[in-house]
């Protein structure tokens, strides 16, 4: 846990929170040099060191780790088993955040993994380019990968422990469909909702306890009759169509989605009106007060345990109270690193999040 920000601390707090395994006591403050220097950075890495240098440190921050090529997508479990796709299709899994160990390799660079989720047991899927979806039905399962009829890939969302990925293909350039599917993880059954939903180019898609996702795309194009651009599906069906209001002339596209249980609704945010919009599962859409400006927004998460909103922005991570979303925070990631945040993944306590312009993981431990 953070140390106190201020009052008494003492070297013994300090060890504590490091877990010092020093067998010299008492401990020297020059043991913890640059103890969070991944993190805030607070801790001198030389030099002169005080005990107030401490205030308010914790051992648990975000941790960067450099992986070969730029990640696309992460996801995490809640109870330590991590996942993310390189934009070579590549997935690599861990269970610390920090060694990473192939999990499946695309074979293609073609193969351009867009998103990814996991289950609290550890069964995965993704989307990618040309129509592929791979699943593993348990983090120690081999991936296998089920061809899709479709071009473009582009969301995936289970909800807390849900073995149920909702996945979302949307052929992006030559017809107005999103093609939309419900897949048992933990034994890869799937269930091919309708396919009429006129939407173009599927953007983000998110589940919500109640068994249902809310899946958003770029409102359709000119030629197309109808101008919904989200659709609220069941296990086994759409069920209603929903227009989010765009700006006039424009075809941007909702990106950021996450079920908010405050709201009981959806949160989505639309970067060409740099607007938040609450979505209910009747397809009534309002108006969201309260949320920060200027925030390019790709994905929205939130966190059951910790009861806390996360979304994922080209300048870091932000965070509020699920019980009072208007008082946003920005999170410390590491220093000297860009933080275009591409994707995140948030499950009780347990953080990830990549970054594609620097081949950075990020993990919260």
């Amino acid at each position: 846990m953070t140390l106190q920000a201020s009052g008494v601390i003492s070297i013994l707090d300090v060890a504590t929170e490091f877990s010092d395994s020093s067998p010299t006591t008492p401990h020297s403050l020059s043991e913890f040099y640059g103890a969070d220097a991944n993190g805030a950075g607070d801790i001198p890495a030389s030099s002169t060191i005080a005990l107030s240098d401490f205030y308010g440190t914790s051992n648990v921050f975000w941790r960067a780790t450099a992986v070969p090529n730029a990640p696309n997508a992460v996801a995490c479990s809640g109870n330590n088993k991590y996942a993310y796709a390189d934009a070579l299709g590549n997935t690599f899994k861990s269970t610390d955040g920090i060694t990473w160990t192939l999990w499946y390799a695309s074979g293609s660079s073609t193969y351009d993994t867009q998103a990814m989720a996991m289950s609290a047991s550890g069964a995965f899927g993704s989307v990618g380019n040309y129509g592929r979806f791979i699943n593993a039905t348990s983090f120690v399962a081999t991936p296998t990968v089920q061809g899709i009829s479709t071009t473009y890939g582009m969301g995936c969302s289970v909800y807390g422990s849900s073995e149920v990925l909702y996945t979302l293909f949307g052929d992006g350039y030559f017809t107005n469909t999103i093609y939309s599917h419900s897949i048992v993880l933990n034994t890869g059954a799937r269930t091919n909702h309708a396919t009429s939903h006129n939407l173009h180019l599927g953007r983000g898609i998110s589940a919500n306890p109640n068994g249902y996702a809310l899946m958003t795309g770029t409102i359709a194009p000119s030629w197309a009759s109808a101008h919904n651009n989200a659709a609220i599906a069941n296990a086994s069906d759409v069920q209603t169509l929903v227009t989010i209001p765009t700006s006039v002339g424009s075809t941007e596209a909702p990106w950021g989605v996450g079920w908010i249980p405050s709201y009981g609704a959806w949160l989505v945010y639309i970067n060409s009106l740099n607007k938040f919009y609450k979505v209910y599962e009747n397809g009534t859409v309002t108006a969201a007060t309260g949320m920060p400006t200027n925030r390019y927004t790709r994905h929205i998460k939130y966190d059951v345990q910790t009861d806390t909103i996360y979304y994922g922005t080209t300048t870091g991570i932000w965070t509020a109270p699920g019980n009072s979303p208007t008082t946003w925070t920005q999170e410390v990631l590491p220093a000297g690193l860009s933080h275009n945040i591409r994707y995140m993944d948030v499950k009780n306590g347990q953080k990830i999040a990549c970054a594609y312009s620097t081949a950075q993981v990020y993990v919260w431990r």
